[in-house]
Order: C-alpha cells, then sequence, then structure tokens
C-alpha cells in the first residue's frame, strides 16, 4: 500500500484480525504450539477476622450456675460470692463486725475466729460466719446472662473439678478465663485467622485468572507475638507452595513469585 507521499506504510498487527474464524483464546491456544505457558502473578498472605471463633475453651456465659466455681456476674469478682473466701474487711452475720475484728482462738489443735453477739439476743459465743456477700455488687443487669460457667477444662459436667485441679487452682483459672472473655467482648483483641493465596493462569495471554490457597488455620488471638504470626504465616506459605508445585508449577517458578510476597487481610 503507497502513500501519496510515495512512502510505505507498514501495517498494524494491533489491530489486524485475522479472518479465520476463531476467537481470540482459541487462536492464543494455537500460538502456542502445544507448550503450555503457565504464570504465577501474586501470592499474598492474609490475616483475616474469625467471624464466629470458638470460644467454649474460656468457658461460657449462662443463665445458670453450672458449678460452685462460676462467676456471678450480680457480684463483684473480689466478692465472697466468686472467691469462696472471707476477706479482712468481710463481716459477720452474726455479730456484724468484720473478720480482723474477731479473736482467734484454739479448739484442741484447731484455730477458730470467734465472736460475742449482742446480749439481748442471747450471750453464747459464735464463730465467725461469713455474710454471703460482701461487695457493691457487680455491673450486671438483667439483659444479660448472669453467670460465667468455667470451661471443661476445669470443671466436669456434674460441677465438680477436673482431676489433676485444686480449687484455688480452678478460682484462679476461671477468673483469668472471665477477664479474657470480658476484654473479647469489649474489642480490645479478636480471634484471626491465617491463610496464603496465589493468582495464577495457565494457558498464555488470554487464559482466565485462577486463583488457589492454603487451607487456612483460625483461632490465633489477635494480641499474640508478631514472631508467631509470621511462623504461622511462613507455615501458610508453605502449604501454598506444595500446592502449586502440585499442579505442575517448577520449583524456579515457585521460588521466583514467592520472591515479592504482599500483606493482605481485613485484620493487620
Amino acid at each position: 500500500m503507497e502513500a501519496e507521499t510515495g512512502r510505505r506504510i507498514a501495517p498494524s498487527h494491533r489491530h489486524a484480525v485475522p479472518d479465520d474464524g476463531l476467537s481470540d483464546f482459541e487462536r492464543g491456544k494455537d500460538a502456542m504450539t502445544n507448550k503450555s505457558m503457565k504464570r504465577i502473578h501474586k501470592v499474598t498472605v492474609k490475616r483475616m477476622y474469625d467471624e464466629s471463633p470458638d470460644t467454649s475453651w474460656l468457658g461460657e456465659y449462662s443463665d445458670r450456675q453450672a458449678s460452685e466455681y462460676s462467676i456471678d456476674r450480680a457480684h463483684d469478682l473480689d466478692c465472697i460470692a466468686n472467691t469462696g473466701y472471707a476477706s479482712p474487711d468481710t463481716e459477720c452475720r452474726n455479730c456484724g463486725l468484720a473478720q480482723k475484728q474477731h479473736e482467734t482462738v484454739w479448739f484442741e489443735t484447731v484455730p477458730q475466729l470467734r465472736c460475742f453477739v449482742a446480749e439481748d439476743m442471747h450471750d453464747e459465743q459464735e464463730t465467725f460466719t461469713p455474710v454471703d456477700c460482701d461487695c457493691g455488687r457487680g455491673e450486671w443487669h438483667g439483659r444479660e446472662y448472669r453467670y460465667f460457667n468455667p470451661s471443661p477444662n476445669y470443671v466436669n459436667d456434674k460441677g465438680d473439678l477436673a482431676e489433676g485441679y485444686t480449687t484455688d487452682e480452678v478460682r484462679k483459672y476461671v477468673r483469668q478465663d472471665y477477664e479474657r472473655m470480658e476484654s473479647l467482648n469489649r474489642g480490645d483483641w479478636c480471634f484471626v485467622g491465617i491463610r496464603a493465596d496465589a493468582k495464577y493462569s495457565i494457558g498464555g495471554p488470554y487464559a482466565p485468572i485462577q486463583e488457589i490457597t492454603s487451607g487456612g488455620v483460625w483461632g490465633f488471638e489477635s494480641d499474640m507475638g508478631e514472631d508467631e504470626f509470621k511462623s504461622e504465616e511462613q507455615n501458610a506459605l508453605d502449604e501454598l507452595k506444595a500446592q502449586l508445585k502440585g499442579i505442575g508449577f517448577s520449583t524456579r517458578a515457585i521460588a521466583a513469585a514467592f520472591k515479592h510476597v504482599e500483606e493482605g487481610g481485613d485484620a493487620r
């Protein structure tokens, strides 16, 4: 084709469309001359919010007290109703005086706290008997579950101590679990899942982009150490590498793609 100036104009391959009846995809496939083209476009490791975590290992809220080790939210955590022990300031139901105001006497080899009740009632000597509640009441109200019951780690379904634990240990651990659960509800921390994703294509420039992911592991606590997160993320990436190897990518192609791993997810 000659222009008026006499110069030859090269044909535009970009806009030329052969009249061969093939689609762009089919044409690209034929152009590969039976050589399969594979490409890993992007690798991402993600931290994602766990929207429905299993918190039963911490314990459960309920409107029913499952055992004597349950937290009664109608009382302060330090109340005798939750600790099972009277403090020095706990009042005696017999005389109204604090425990620290009672006299210690010995009954054979056993020390006892003794008090005298008011004379107009009777003048027998009584043993210190704590009131059922020695607090200003907790923050619980009727629209919430009143009790926090221990997890099966510490108390069995009959309300008895699990084997190997003492009463003091269980009360301590249940309180720690309750405080942890309350901080979760306040949004101080959350549960997170970790997963690695790769976008890839097989079949040339017109091939569709596909995605493959590691299995994903959930239930990590968002305030755990960064080193622990990095270790778990590496586990996810190693799993993803094995999957890419399984669908035919070479070790060299995988290594090249994993040099530039992006960070993603909604929990970073």
